[in-house]
């Protein structure tokens, strides 16, 4: 197995850099160009010469990253877009593969779905850990990795990725970044759209979406969407099983209900059922598993292991209403949600009884947020608010049983963790000159974190606990940023954020010590900028961040995870997002992100070796974090043809993703991979247009990792999906 060197890291920073900067000069020159008159003057300028001539240009893209309607050009923070169509040609069509679209995001897990920007983020399954990159869904808060696992894209509008700390408007756990997902709103006249499609390994989809007028005030919509792999594309000889099949269920419905032009009620209900075969751990080439030594790689996509199942089901309602009092908008939103599931794995990664978790999880989550913003700002936009959470994480149990287990061969682990949290919150935005903003922001959380676990025989003996404990935390986090529109189609920023991410109790080991809260400074600067008449978009952007008591999940041995803190971490690099209109019918997109992350300090961190032998370390400073691939980027293009026989339309995705370790000790390494994906279909030309589609993902069969673990058990992890293939047809309404 490779490990990473001082020269391969500096090179590969300076070719990145090199590059990154000579792309942000060609930018500043092309925008300086267009520029001969004041902003305003050239950005009209531009367009009409645009709409005279027949140019093609991109089309403004929009996002609510500060909670308000905003042109994503003059918002200064890193933000990456994603539309359906993109979804769609890079295969992310659940939030488990959104890396796909955004090859800066890394998504490990099986039976959870975790997400890392910028090499932040967290691995940990456990029901109680939040993930330091938030997602919220429709402005409502989705705490859940289990949850966010069965999350299928069906009505999306839109996806935002903000890159970041955002802790003042968004709030703890925020510390890596936000991902806001968009659905569509319900419309009064009817429509809507639906698809039927057929893959390899006896693959069925079907999706819907429906929406219409129920009374003069009040619309709703239904997405329903079915997806079913039948057969796995592995195998498991001892017990002649395929593995790695999935059964995902999912409907969501939103009522819209508009009594005047002030007022606007949106109530939103959904629920998702996800079942699969979950974690079929393979021992990793060179490893073998320390229970029996005669198991080791068992060929691409297969185990040697007893039967694994996951299922998680999740359902919630939320209620937002927004109402405008003269010159002030408020904004009043209620969410509930309840997730559960259960799932088993082999946590030995042997045919034999050895050592099987079996692990039951419930939690509840209440949310509430009002906020208040001055609708008509002047040289001054202002917003403040307030925000509750509450949780109710139960663990009951995950047990353990097997010849190997101690305690008469079960082992019951109990546990339950409350959250209230509380915060209030403001930031304005002020000029202070037509073309300066200065921004700044504060929020103060009062956060109290109530454990209690034990662990338990199958008579229900407790034989260690009842642990308890309480965590409380009052942090500060701020906001101050400073940008400045040297043209009309050139924006350029700098800020300074701190962030903060919530501590927690190990509910699956109830005798491990809690972990307590991260901290985080992040330092960054960019360019936002278009030119070439709107044909061409370029954002780049630069970040330093450094971090404190930084949260790591490791495995030291059962299978269970623990959550801990390291003393502290440092990232840095660069990223860039490019889209080009290079006719009426072609559209091309490329990004592109270099990460250096290590740690500064980590004392006595530990490691294992191919056998699961510990590797302790008096410090880890200087070895990499987890999750964190130097480069990472993507190339796409799509190309639309219309014709008298109807509309055909073709695309193309290649992303890639460097190597990354998971461990301390840099090894093992999950290896880069090419990710190369495809489309084409035809549209008829009626008034309620049918379609067909072929599509291909991972078109090159490309063998990488999807979750990685280092651990007592040796190394092994489950790999992501080989090619896949098929066609779909489709309805417009």
């Amino acid at each position: 197995m490779k490990t990473y060197t001082e020269c391969k890291k500096a090179a590969s920073g300076v070719r990145l850099l090199g590059a990154v900067s000579g792309a942000v000069l060609i930018a500043l020159a092309a925008a300086r160009a267009t520029a001969a008159d004041s902003p305003q003057t050239a950005d009209a300028a531009g367009q009409q010469l645009a709409a005279n001539t027949g140019v093609p240009m991109l089309s403004e893209v929009t996002v609510t990253a500060q909670h308000v309607t905003e042109n994503s050009q003059r918002v200064p923070i890193p933000i990456t877009t994603v539309t359906p169509t993109q979804l769609q040609v890079s295969g992310a069509v659940s939030f488990k593969t959104l890396s796909d679209a955004v090859p800066a995001i890394t998504t490990p897990g099986t039976f959870w779905a975790n997400s890392y920007i910028r090499g932040v983020g967290t691995d940990s399954s456990s029901p109680n850990v939040e993930p330091a990159v938030a997602t919220y869904v429709d402005d409502v808060y989705e705490p859940s990795s289990y949850a966010l696992a069965g999350m299928a894209f069906t009505d999306v509008s839109q996806i935002a990725v903000l890159k970041g700390p955002q802790g003042t408007l968004f709030g703890r756990n925020t510390t890596g970044g936000v991902i806001q997902i968009t659905t569509a709103d319900p419309k009064q006249q009817f429509g809507g759209h639906a698809s039927l499609g057929f893959g390899n390994y006896d693959t069925v989809e079907a999706k819907s979406y429906l929406t219409g007028g129920v009374t003069r005030d009040l619309a709703a919509d239904l997405g329903v969407v079915y997806d079913m792999q039948g057969r796995g594309w592995g195998y498991d000889p001892p017990f002649g099983r395929r593995i790695n099949w999935h059964h995902d269920v999912a409907a969501r419905s939103k009522w819209l209900y508009s009594p005047s032009d002030a007022t606007r009620v949106t109530t939103t209900l959904d629920f998702t059922n996800f079942t699969s075969d979950g974690a079929n751990n393979q021992m990793l080439p060179g490893s073998f598993a320390p229970q029996d030594t005669t198991v080791g790689f068992p060929g691409k996509y297969n185990c040697l292991c007893i039967p694994n199942v996951g299922d998680v089901q999740q359902f919630s309602g939320a209620l937002n209403i927004q109402h405008q009092f003269g010159g002030l908008e408020g904004v009043s939103i209620t969410s509930y949600r309840n997730v559960s599931g259960k799932w088993s794995s082999d946590s030995a990664n042997v045919p034999e009884f050895y050592n099987i978790s079996e692990n039951h999880n419930d939690a509840d989550y209440l949310t509430q947020e009002l906020r208040l913003h001055n609708a008509n700002p002047g040289r001054i936009r202002w917003q403040v608010g307030a925000f509750f959470f509450g949780a109710n994480s139960h663990l009951d149990p995950q047990a353990t049983a097997g010849t190997k287990v101690g305690h008469g061969g079960y082992q019951g682990n109990f546990g339950n963790q409350t959250t209230r949290s509380t915060s209030l919150f403001g930031q304005a935005t002020g000029e202070i000159t037509a073309a300066t903003h200065l921004t700044l922001g504060l929020r103060y959380t009062d956060e109290t974190l109530d454990g209690y676990s034990w662990s338990s025989t199958s008579a229900g003996a407790i034989y260690s606990g009842p642990f308890y404990g309480k965590i409380i935390s009052k942090p500060w986090t701020y906001r101050a940023a400073l940008d400045h529109q040297f043209t009309s189609n050139l924006l350029g920023y700098v800020s300074y954020d701190h962030g903060f991410k919530g501590g927690g109790f190990n509910l699956s080991s109830p005798s491990a010590a809690p972990f307590y809260p991260e901290q985080l400074d992040a330092y960054q600067a960019g360019l936002k900028t278009e030119f070439l008449q709107h044909r061409m978009r370029l954002n780049v952007a630069t970040f330093y961040y450094d971090f404190k008591d930084l949260q790591v999940t490791i495995v030291p041995g059962g299978g269970a995870q623990i959550d801990t803190n390291a003393a502290s971490a440092r990232n840095y690099g660069a990223d860039a997002d490019l889209d080009f209109a290079a006719t009426d019918h072609l559209t091309l997109s490329a990004s592109l992100s270099y990460l250096k992350a290590y740690y500064v300090s980590y004392p006595d961190a530990e490691g294992f070796t191919p056998a699961g032998k510990p590797i302790l370390l008096a410090d880890a400073a200087g070895k990499m974090l987890p999750y964190s691939p130097r480069f990472s980027g993507s190339l796409a293009g799509n190309y639309d043809l219309p014709t008298s026989v109807g509309e055909f339309k073709s695309s193309v995705s290649v992303s890639y993703q460097d190597d990354y370790v998971v461990s301390p000790t840099e090894q093992p390494v999950a290896p880069e991979y090419f990710l190369l994906n495809a489309s084409v279909e035809w549209w008829s030309n009626a008034d309620e247009p049918f379609g067909v589609r072929l599509w291909g993902r991972n078109l090159t069969s490309s063998y990488y990792i999807a979750n990685l673990i280092s651990s007592s058990n040796g190394w092994y992890g489950t790999y992501a999906s080989p090619r896949t293939y098929g066609i779909t047809l489709m309805k417009n309404f």
